[in-house]
């Protein structure tokens, strides 16, 4: 067994309700590690589309996208405490300078110093090469 020397360390992953950032955040805890995740929803309407259709998709496409950023970090949550890992997860809007020092306080009240961050907030207009006929059958 390979020893990635993160067994104890507190980490911080932003944008951690789904992709990258939840598939980052699990694989910090299964080394050990102990994972504060930050998570912004958003609303499908931002992006153009509705509640219902986001909530509906299956297949990629801004519908999909939005039913994914729309979510909470429960179920990562719930993944990595299913792995006996530790976990704490805050919806935070990152874009507030005022809540960065708040969430380095988090993490640091629960484990003390914080080890590694893996900033994987974003924000994005989503946008595809596909002609609007194909993303209307994805839809």
């Amino acid at each position: 067994m390979i020893d990635t020397g993160l067994n104890g360390k507190t980490v911080i992953v932003t944008g951690a309700n789904h992709g990258m950032g939840a598939a980052t955040a699990v694989a910090f805890a299964r080394e050990g590690a102990r994972v504060l995740i930050t998570y912004l929803r958003q609303s499908p309407e931002l992006y153009g589309e509705t509640r219902d259709n986001a909530e509906r998709a299956t297949v990629p496409g801004r519908a999909y996208y939005c039913r994914e950023i729309g979510q909470s970090a429960e179920h990562v949550v719930n993944e990595i405490r299913a792995l006996d890992g530790e976990c704490l997860a805050w919806e935070a809007d990152l874009s507030d300078p005022d809540t960065i020092p708040k969430l380095f306080d988090k993490a640091e009240e629960r484990w003390g110093a914080v080890d590694v961050i893996v900033n994987n907030a974003a924000f994005d207009t989503p946008d595809t090469f596909l002609p609007q006929p194909v993303l209307d059958r994805v839809s």
